[in-house]
């Protein structure tokens, strides 16, 4: 929640995620898994929903590995970066009675940046952000003769974050300080699936009941405790079968998040978040997938110039079958972030290994 003059080294190499991370909670993460990501991030198809899907048979285990290159750039300063981090884990189970139970990881927020802030005469602020927000998720999805489905889950949010003041010339560093913070907070999401023909339709919500942070400079004893109100959140999505084999996706997440209070004020950096979103499935030949989506996302925070963050995506996608396991799903995605002067164009590669295993009674090899 602080305003940086970003000063950037040409072309280092450096593990981050985003500039725009420096403010409020961070960078929202919307991309759970390559499937979901490659249709264009639609929610309401994906496993964080806990209504999906209609027809579950098989538990499905899975995991997300997200790489991504990001160039940034602010007047004539240049940045190259580069991130590895595993950051989905799913488990999705049928029960008894049609239902649907989850057990889920994933991270919320990024606060991952490093930057620098220019003073006067060869000094300068060197500031590195690690850390986030997480999500451990329990859901209950219940389905009525895979037509119609309505979920609930619980999500614990937890995690922290670590930002390193350095003063520093070209040669050395003068002093250091850091900044410790801590999140604690929960939310629910409800979610409504239903199918018509070719059509799905679904909508939800989710809401936070409570968010809390602490945050302590260097010595736990100099502690800042705020409670943060975070309003609700809208997910809305429709899939039509064209046909057998080919699909279209549409979806939209709206968040009232200019409301957004610490301690009961208001604050300026926040706005309205918004993304809409389209996707697009086939087969090559019958037998091989691929996927292409598009996105526009308009973040719930400002820029430290005041402008609306936006951020344009382009996905394609596929996945690899494997043999008494499941399947190997892939996602290529290529961005570009704006927000006043600064600009971040950036390409991901998302791996999300998809376990399909069908629970049944297993016999000896000698019969019983």
């Amino acid at each position: 929640m602080k305003n940086h003059l970003l000063l950037f080294i040409p072309f280092l190499l450096a593990n981050a995620q985003s500039f725009f991370s420096t403010r409020g909670l961070g960078e929202e993460i919307l991309s759970f898994d390559a499937f979901q990501s490659s249709l264009g991030k639609t929610y309401i198809f994906s496993y964080e929903n806990p209504a999906f899907p209609l027809d579950l048979k098989n538990t499905i285990t899975m995991g997300n590995i997200n790489q991504q290159i990001l160039f940034a750039r602010e007047r004539e300063n240049r940045r190259l970066l580069y991130q590895f981090l595993i950051d989905y884990v799913k488990i999705l189970i049928p029960g008894f009675y049609q239902t649907n139970w989850g057990l889920g990881l994933r991270r919320r927020f990024s606060q991952d940046f490093d930057i620098y802030s220019e003073t006067r005469d060869s000094y300068y602020w060197h500031i590195i952000g690690r850390g986030g927000i997480n999500s451990l998720s329990f859901s209950l999805g219940k389905r009525i003769r895979d037509i119609f489905a309505f979920g609930i889950s619980y999500n614990y949010l937890f995690g922290g974050s670590e930002e390193v003041w350095s003063f520093e010339t070209e040669e050395k560093v003068l002093t250091q300080e850091t900044i410790f913070g801590q999140y604690q907070g929960s939310s629910y999401q409800f979610s409504l699936l239903g199918r018509i023909g070719n059509l799905q339709l679904g909508g939800g919500g989710e809401i936070f009941p409570s968010f809390r942070y602490q945050g302590y400079l260097s010595v736990p004893s100099e502690t800042t405790k705020k409670e943060i109100k975070i309003p609700a959140i809208f997910n809305l999505g429709l899939a039509y079968n064209l046909n057998e084999y080919r699909r279209i996706f549409f979806g939209g997440n709206l968040k009232n998040w200019r409301k957004i209070k610490l301690d009961g004020k208001e604050f300026p950096i926040f706005t309205n978040g918004l993304l809409i979103s389209i996707g697009f499935l086939d087969y090559w030949q019958e037998k091989i997938p691929f996927r292409i989506g598009y996105a526009e996302n308009f973040w719930y925070l400002l820029s430290k110039s005041g402008r609306r963050i936006g951020e344009s995506s382009l996905t394609f996608g596929t996945s690899i079958k494997i043999p008494k396991f499941g399947f190997f799903d892939l996602n290529l995605e290529t961005f570009y972030r704006r927000g006043g002067e600064l600009k971040e164009i950036g390409v991901k590669l998302l791996t999300s290994p998809r376990f399909d295993e069908t629970w049944k009674k297993r016999e000896r090899r000698w019969g019983y």
